[in-house]
């Protein structure tokens, strides 16, 4: 059932009851579900407006790219990936001069917590390479 449909239910079940509809209260429901009638017109009218919908959960993220406990930010390390690893490989991993990643995805490892000290890491190296280059 849309929304049109489920307004016309509500109106149809304040119809069947036995209500006055000219009492303060009867007024009030009576608004009320012209207001949501209306609502549930516009709501509709945004159908033409919308192109895609998507939505993705933690399993989703678990599942396509491997996140711990679906993670949003960073992927899984694993033994071979830890911090450890990647701070050995850094500038292996980054081999392109003057570009620095920004982001959850850093050699302090994954997730929302080492964002920070990761932007820090290469606000850092930046600030290095530039200074290089006068």
């Amino acid at each position: 059932m849309n929304f049109s449909g489920k307004a016309a239910y509500i109106k149809g079940l304040a119809d069947g009851l036995d209500y006055n509809k000219e009492s303060a209260e009867g007024k009030l429901i009576a608004a009320l579900i012209d207001t949501v009638g209306e609502m549930a017109t516009e709501i509709e009218r945004l159908n033409d407006y919308i192109e895609e919908i998507e939505v993705a959960t933690p399993i989703t993220f678990a599942h396509y790219i491997g996140t711990p406990e679906g993670s949003v930010y960073g992927h899984d390390c694993g033994d071979w990936d830890g911090v450890f690893a990647r701070s050995m490989d850094l500038d292996k991993d980054y081999p392109l001069p003057g570009l620095f990643p920004i982001g959850a995805d850093g050699p302090t490892g994954d997730g929302y917590g080492v964002c920070y000290a990761n932007g820090k890491t290469f606000a850092d190296r930046a600030i290095s390479y530039l200074e290089e280059l006068k």
